[in-house]
């Protein structure tokens, strides 16, 4: 592809999820939390809900790249949260994720004050209390996590009211967040076709785009899609774009695949476990097979 009529793009979708539940299993696992994630997914919105009960002090890594490779993080924050070490530790990395990513936490103060979560006071003080007792040893964390309840009780969201039934909260979270990831999504759009046209004034019109894309040679490499409206938003159909042009996309979930009606699925075969291992002492220890 190096005429200059060829551009070329990558790693346009690299979360997984669009959305991370965090949550205080004990409190709301069958009963809001629940619903909030079925709402979620009726919606057409991924959503990542651990469910695993959790033991032992450390978080499971699993859950920390859940966090990096989603878009946004909900925080039912409820009122055994700060009892739990793995909720105190998902609260800190999702913030981190915040920053260093720019990826939207949404507090949801589900029968909480926020001033309390914030100023660490009734059931959050209490439980900051007894972790401070038990980690004598590792105050540095006990440090971090009253820092990101101190910062989450200040963050914009959501708070349930007992004059508001649960559906409606419920329906106003998810309405909020289907237009945040749609506004994404766009965005994503208009970053994709700035690189392939060259223009970083691209008006969004649907005619003139598709115009000036018929005639462009181009290469565009989707990594890791897990919706179909992300295909749909940023490759639209094969008539969007010029002869001889390559559209690569990989995913887990080859049913987009048919449903985008792509000319040829390849499935990568599994290694065998020699090979894997080899693969892996390599990447791993930058040790050269023989």
């Amino acid at each position: 592809m190096a005429s200059s009529s060829s551009s070329s793009s990558s790693a346009f979708a690299s979360w997984k999820y669009d959305v991370f539940l965090s949550f205080r299993g004990e409190d709301t696992r069958y009963t809001f939390t629940d619903h909030l994630y079925k709402a979620l997914r009726a919606k057409g919105i991924e959503t990542f809900m651990d469910d695993q009960l959790r033991r032992g002090g450390l978080i499971n890594p699993a859950l920390l790249t859940a966090i990096e490779r989603s878009r946004h993080a909900i925080i039912v924050l409820s009122e055994n949260y700060a009892s739990s070490k793995w909720c105190l530790d998902e609260l800190v990395k999702i913030l981190q994720t915040q920053i260093t990513k720019q990826r939207r936490a949404v507090p949801i103060f589900y029968h909480v004050n926020p001033s309390d979560v914030g100023n660490q006071r009734g059931s959050f003080g209490k439980a900051l209390a007894d972790q401070e007792k038990r980690l004598k040893h590792d105050m540095k964390r006990v440090k971090e996590w009253r820092e990101a309840l101190t910062q989450v009780g200040k963050m914009s969201g959501f708070t349930s009211s007992p004059d508001k039934p649960e559906t409606w909260f419920i329906e106003e979270i998810v309405t909020d967040i289907s237009k945040d990831l749609s506004t994404s999504v766009e965005n994503l759009k208009a970053q994709l076709l700035s690189m392939v046209l060259r223009d970083k004034n691209i008006n969004m019109g649907f005619t003139s785009i598709k115009a000036r894309l018929h005639s462009k040679k181009v290469l565009i490499v989707i990594d890791d899609a897990n919706h179909q409206s992300i295909l749909e938003t940023l490759v639209g159909e094969k008539t969007w774009f010029g002869p001889q042009s390559r559209i690569i996309i990989t995913t887990w979930d080859k049913h987009l695949l048919t449903v985008q009606g792509v000319d040829a699925i390849y499935e990568v075969q599994v290694l065998e476990d020699a090979n894997a291992i080899e693969l892996f002492d390599c990447y791993a220890f930058k040790n050269n097979p023989p």
